[in-house]
């Protein structure tokens, strides 16, 4: 069950699978492979979660109220979702005595998943501030490369346009956070799309920012397809 408005993207893997993006809100994503749902950042201000498929899988970036909340959680999880998050992310759901697998990644750790039929994993990678560095410091909070088959999916976390983007070039689906002083500006977001070149990236989590500006700034970055979603 997902709402009927929900923009849903395509894209196909090997052995014929197909990756569904479903886009929320802000930072909030869920993905879905052969029946098997992971949910990225659920947050009930931008969306009722009890109208959302359960979970078979949560990602949770950091512990900000924007991508994290107890009452989202809550209409998502069974008692078989597992959970993939940061340490502060981990007290926070101990906290509210959910007692699911938690497993907390740092910064370059790797955890497979099973998934029938498909080869899965999900590597932790840095999010942070490179200017506004009391938002989110270096080493705390995870983005996300999801390892589908033959296809990788980059989930950023917040950050701004860090040099280790330069090691996920050439991505297949990249999303990106442009929402000064907590995100990317619209120079930054470019030159990280530049550093990365993506086949197909997405912003997100854009706040106040002027989307067409950005759109206009993106149109002559070769073998990209720039795609806007209300995010």
């Amino acid at each position: 069950m997902k709402p009927t408005n929900l923009r849903t993207d395509e894209f196909k893997i090997s052995k014929g699978n197909i990756v569904k993006v479903n886009f929320i809100k802000h930072a909030s994503l869920f993905f879905e492979i052969n029946n098997y749902i992971i949910h990225v950042d659920p947050v009930s201000e931008f969306a009722d979660f009890s109208a959302f498929p359960k979970a078979d899988l949560i990602l949770y970036t950091h512990d900000h109220y924007d991508h994290f909340c107890a009452n989202a959680v809550e209409h998502i999880l069974t008692e078989k979702t597992e959970i993939i998050c940061t340490l502060e992310v981990e007290t926070a759901l101990k906290n509210l005595n959910i007692k699911n697998s938690i497993k907390v990644l740092k910064n370059g750790e790797i955890a497979e998943i099973s998934i029938p039929d498909v080869e899965f994993s999900i590597l932790a990678v840095p999010a942070y501030n490179t200017t506004q560095t009391q938002f989110h410091p270096k080493g705390r909070d995870n983005g996300y490369v999801l390892m589908i088959d033959d296809i990788k999916f980059y989930i950023p976390g917040d950050c701004e346009d860090m040099p280790e983007l330069v090691e996920h070039q050439d991505y297949e689906v990249v999303f990106l956070p442009v929402n000064q002083p907590y995100t990317m500006t619209i120079d930054q977001c470019v030159n990280a799309v530049q550093m990365m070149r993506p086949k197909v990236f997405y912003p997100i989590h854009c706040g106040d920012t002027d989307i067409n500006v950005l759109m206009d700034r993106l149109k002559d970055i070769k073998g990209t397809e720039v795609r806007l979603c209300d995010m």
